[in-house]
């Protein structure tokens, strides 16, 4: 049953990164209680890169190479933060400087 919810899970519209590592992070524990807390933390990482709805995000992530759940979080973070004030910056209207000579 934890491994179901694990697989299908899918990062909720207004669910933060930090939010959904800990629910993937606590359905891999619950999945896989027996596993090394090594192979734990792969399954988590793999999971919580699968889970990202963003495409771009989520190749991102994968490109990164992330060997453990928190570097995938962190990684995901930077890119969200840089995809959000690029589309911040993009959405300033333009201002055209002439110079006098």
């Amino acid at each position: 049953m934890f491994w179901v919810s694990m697989q299908s899970r899918i990062r909720k519209p207004e669910e933060t990164l930090r939010e959904l590592a800990r629910a993937i992070r606590r359905l891999t524990r619950q999945a896989y209680p027996d596993a090394t807390l090594s192979l734990r933390e792969s399954i988590a990482k793999d999971q919580f890169s699968e889970a990202l709805a963003d495409p771009e995000l989520r190749w991102k992530v994968h490109q990164a190479k992330a060997v453990t759940l928190t570097e995938a979080l962190d990684t995901a973070a930077e890119v969200e933060a840089f995809f959000s004030a690029e589309k911040q910056r993009s959405s300033k209207p333009k201002t055209l400087h002439v110079s006098e000579s």
